[in-house]
């Protein structure tokens, strides 16, 4: 499913520290209506989301073929799916519990416009899972020139990344469109020679290292990662709530 064994540990990590904050926070208690923007084949969705049986899962995204795959992996629940452009959203408002909206804002023209969208549809209170690539100050022009230069060589298709984000850039962007933050978590290895280093550790390996990364980004270098200044993370992933 993934392209190599680093590709494969970060996905797999960002989807447990996911899991991890949904349980903490018991979001998935009393959600009867879960909408997935940018849901893709669904897979995150699926790992993710243990349904209640009387609860209705919405997948929206732009390609039809992976959006009916990723309703197929809900067969067994109630599912629906849309397919439209996040910044322009036919579904009514006030309409769902819960919004996804993973590692998918960053290839959005207008990020804002996207989360005013999401507000719209979510109920008061209801609650927005978020996750976007987190990139520090001087990081994000060499990150970019670094991707364009492997998928050149690679004569791969990839639509780059608008927007690079830091956590003071994000959480002031939520805070625009009406959102209070209910947890942060900066995760996911990100140090010199990882995708080398990585294949060579096996999956519990990585996860500790990316735990201890993470507890120190945020405790010891709080200050730091809240202005901007990566610690060995690259991607934020966030809980907030419609105010």
């Amino acid at each position: 499913m993934y392209a190599n064994p680093h590709e494969a540990h970060f996905h797999h990590r960002r989807l447990e520290v996911i899991g991890q904050m949904l349980d903490k926070q018991n979001l998935l208690q009393g959600a009867r209506q879960v909408l997935d923007v940018g849901c893709g084949d669904g897979y995150a969705a699926s790992q993710l989301l243990n349904l209640h049986p009387d609860t209705l899962y919405v997948g929206m995204d732009l390609s039809v073929a992976k959006l009916q795959g990723g309703i197929s992996r809900f067969r067994g629940e109630k599912s629906g799916g849309v397919c439209a452009d996040a910044e322009l959203s036919p579904v009514k408002s006030d309409a769902f519990d819960l919004v996804l909206c993973l590692e998918m804002l960053e290839h959005l023209p207008n990020p804002g416009v996207a989360l005013l969208e999401i507000r719209r549809v979510l109920r008061a209170g209801g609650h927005l899972v978020l996750s976007v690539p987190f990139d520090a100050r001087l990081q994000p022009g060499l990150r970019a020139l670094v991707d364009r230069v492997r998928r050149l060589l690679r004569k791969e298709e990839f639509r780059e990344h608008l927007h690079t984000f830091t956590s003071r850039r994000i959480l002031r962007l939520l805070d625009e469109s009406g959102f209070g933050t209910v947890a942060w978590c900066a995760c996911g290895v990100a140090l010199p020679l990882t995708p080398i280093l990585v294949p060579m550790m096996p999956y519990h390996v990585y996860a500790k290292v990316d735990q201890y990364l993470s507890c120190l980004g945020v405790g010891m270098f709080g200050i730091g990662t809240k202005l901007g200044l990566s610690f060995g993370a690259n991607y934020l992933i966030i809980i907030a709530r419609r105010r």
